[in-house]
């Protein structure tokens, strides 16, 4: 066509906006389609919802994080993202 396009970004961004999307349907799925499709699932209503609601809310932020990471360049992405994995894993050791 003529002009170059970044496939890199490109894929990010389509991951990223894939990650939003679970983010999002996620705390919909229920605890009883769980149990049909996993029925080893050991876990309680209250902590499958929990779970959910964490799992739900991490996708939808690492997403968002995905695609604002796309505006800019390389050194300050790795940057964002090698400070975000160390706050999450600093959270994740308190409790």
């Amino acid at each position: 066509m003529g002009f170059a396009v970044h496939t890199t970004e490109m894929a990010i961004i389509i991951v990223g906006m894939m990650f939003m999307l679970i983010g999002n349907y996620l705390p919909t799925v229920s605890y009883q389609f769980e149990k049909q499709t996993h029925p080893f699932y050991r876990g309680t209503e209250l902590s499958w919802n929990r779970t959910k609601r964490v799992l739900g809310k991490s996708f939808f932020f690492g997403g968002l994080l995905m695609l604002l990471i796309v505006l800019f360049s390389s050194k300050v992405a790795f940057g964002i993202m090698l400070s975000t994995l160390v706050i999450v894993i600093i959270n994740v050791l308190k409790k």
